[in-house]
């Protein structure tokens, strides 16, 4: 093997994929194979384009914590695995529906907690799909019917509805 110092930035990255942190003029090629030996390498990547946000994130989904996030970057890490939706500090309905919708028939009622924001059609969407969503639902941002329906699909969600909510609807309809 040639002597380190002998060597290009190319097959130094290629050796050391974190040795691009070292690197000045980075190319689309080196920041590939940085980010495929190691997806945190993303971090040192001076222009991330599309590829290469799109290697890392399917390595790892944690790396949404060491870039900056656009509605775009957010939206393929949510299609590509629901669960990043946690990672997500760019939210819109739109993304946190497809996390919510992206396991058919059963959702783990923690994606709901992932979403910074709730609707009506999050909280609609999430207690369709698992009524224990209940214990993550901003009882401020969902109508009293699906909340009642929800507890009709499964008594146990009804042990998370807090108590001085239940008493002030109920007190309501008297």
């Amino acid at each position: 093997m040639e002597n380190w110092h002998e060597l290009n930035d190319l097959d130094k990255v290629k050796i050391d994929g974190s040795f691009l942190k070292k690197v000045v003029n980075q190319t689309e090629e080196m920041c590939l194979i940085a980010v495929e030996q190691n997806p945190t390498n993303i971090k040192y990547v001076k222009n991330i384009t599309k590829p290469i946000y799109e290697l890392a994130i399917k390595k790892n989904g944690y790396v949404l914590t060491m870039i900056k996030q656009t509605e775009e970057i957010c939206l393929f890490a949510v299609k590509h695995d629901y669960r990043n939706l946690q990672f997500c500090k760019v939210q819109t309905e739109e993304i946190c529906l497809i996390a919510i919708k992206a396991v058919s028939g059963y959702i783990n009622p923690l994606v709901l907690s992932y979403c910074k924001i709730q609707t009506y059609e999050i909280c609609k969407a999430a207690l369709k799909a698992n009524p224990i969503s209940l214990q993550f639902i901003d009882f401020s941002k969902c109508a009293w019917f699906l909340i009642v329906n929800a507890i009709s699909e499964n008594k146990e969600a009804a042990k998370y509805i807090p108590s001085s909510y239940l008493e002030e609807k109920l007190s309501r309809s008297k």
